[in-house]
């Protein structure tokens, strides 16, 4: 029988702070997207549209569930647009080709 090691990734925190960890393109570029998370995101960049009337959001999960990286994420997309989210487009576009779209136009347009 082999026995293997299961390490735990440098970059994992347990929690992700919106305030300290905005701007940490460390954090940005290991997220690893989980389609909760990117429903999350697409909806909130479909906000912004001009045509949106609704833009208030409640996002509610029990603790550990992602919701603060989910945030920062967007926040970070719709806030740093000299930022280079190549990496987390890349990541994106995998599992959601549409929203890593939507996210380059949006970045391009701001």
């Amino acid at each position: 029988m082999r026995k293997e090691m299961i390490e735990i990734s440098k970059g994992f925190q347990s929690s992700v702070n919106i305030e300290y960890d905005f701007n940490d393109k460390k954090k940005i570029n290991s997220f690893i997207p989980t389609n909760a998370c990117l429903e999350i995101i697409e909806n909130i960049l479909l906000s912004t549209e001009d045509s949106v009337n609704s833009r208030a959001k409640i996002l509610t999960g029990a603790y550990g569930r992602g919701k603060s990286l989910c945030v920062m994420i967007a926040l970070s997309i719709l806030f740093n647009s000299n930022m280079d989210f190549k990496p987390l487009i890349g990541k994106i576009k995998k599992n959601n080709i549409d929203l890593a779209k939507r996210i380059k136009n949006y970045i391009s347009a701001n």
